[in-house]
């Protein structure tokens, strides 16, 4: 019979060890690999947030703003419908901001631009706070749906043809400014303008309790749970 070879213990020790140094170093590898690519989602996550942050603070000073040009707009209907109802007169000044004001145009421009952009590249899911990136998901599809109901209310709440046709075009043009005995008289006999007015107010109140009641305090909410993840 032949005799059995065995292999010496140093040998079988020395390609154990191998075997187990060639394992260790596999899974350091790995973890150098995981930590590099963690390090990169959270430096991405944390340029997100930051551009979030930004847009936020930005929506806030539009939303703002919105507020004002709605409360001007509310008064100068306002006045111009008591002139008409002979509750109130005002000077040619007065009457001239409150055209100005009602004549101005409300059309806000909020910073969608971090969202659009996560959203393309699908890539909300860099946001590691999952109560968070739901968050801006419901604030922004919210904001999505505000622009819609603003875009429709476009021809009410920025101006309207049945009040620009009770100027003339010289009163718009002329250094002297406009009559307005004239175009208050007008007015009392334009049901269609002094209706456009009074739905004016409406659209008016109905869309500042949008700003004031809804988007301003999620923009705010929303704004200070960035800011905490970001501390």
């Amino acid at each position: 019979m032949r005799s059995q070879k065995h292999f010496p213990n140093s040998k079988i020790s020395s390609i154990l060890i191998d075997l187990l140094l060639t394992f260790i170093g596999v899974l350091a590898a790995l973890g150098v690999d995981n930590f590099r690519e963690s390090q990169v989602e959270n430096s991405r996550e944390k340029e997100y947030l930051e551009a979030f942050k930004a847009a936020l603070q930005s929506d806030t000073t539009t939303i703002n703003t919105e507020l004002e040009r709605c409360f001007l707009k509310l008064n100068a209907a306002g006045k111009f419908i008591d002139v008409i109802e002979k509750r109130d007169s005002s000077s040619n000044e007065e009457l001239e901001q409150a055209t100005q004001s009602i004549l101005m145009l409300i059309d806000p421009v909020y910073n969608t631009a971090p969202y659009e952009d996560i959203k393309s590249t699908g890539s909300s899911r860099i946001i590691q706070n999952i109560e968070l990136r739901n968050a801006i998901i419901l604030h922004y599809t919210y904001l999505s749906k505000l622009a819609a109901l603003q875009q429709s209310s476009i021809p009410n709440i920025s101006y309207s043809k049945v009040f620009t046709d009770q100027f003339d075009y010289d009163e718009f043009v002329l250094p002297q400014g406009m009559s307005y005995s004239k175009i208050i008289s007008r007015l009392r006999s334009d049901q269609a303008a002094r209706l456009y007015l009074t739905r004016l107010q409406k659209e008016m109140i109905i869309y500042r309790n949008s700003l004031l009641y809804s988007a301003l305090p999620r923009t705010l909410w929303l704004l200070e749970k960035v800011d905490i993840e970001l501390r």
